[in-house]
């Protein structure tokens, strides 16, 4: 049987590079309109670092504890990303992607109470 703490590692892989891959389609697509503002590109520095944060911790994860303060803190960064995002996909009525970011918040908020309670 597959234990926890690989199904959090291997939560944190995948999702770190979905993340990576949908802005690396986004970009190569020039699909980023407000490219041209500053603040896009301290958008993309966080969500690039979110994503390798989130690959490193779960690799780190599979392989033994040396990341155990780095996945909450990866995860942290994966929840605070996906409730800043959430009002956007409200206000273009993409109800998908509400429900979608609505589970990835939960499974998520489940991931950092078992990592932090597992110290």
């Amino acid at each position: 049987m597959v234990s926890i703490k690989k199904i959090i590692s291997i939560y944190c892989v995948l999702t770190g590079i979905a993340i990576f891959v949908f802005w690396a389609i986004l970009l190569i697509s020039n699909q980023v309109p407000e490219l041209t503002l500053r603040n896009t590109y301290f958008h993309l520095i966080a969500e690039f670092l979110t994503s390798i944060l989130l690959i490193i911790s779960g690799i780190g994860l599979w392989f033994n504890n040396w990341v155990k303060k780095l996945v909450p803190i990866s995860l942290g960064m994966l929840l605070y990303a996906n409730i800043n995002v959430m009002g956007q996909y409200i206000d273009q009525e993409n109800y998908l992607m509400v429900a979608t970011i609505i589970m990835t918040i939960i499974i998520t908020v489940i991931a950092i109470g078992i990592v932090v309670r597992r110290k």
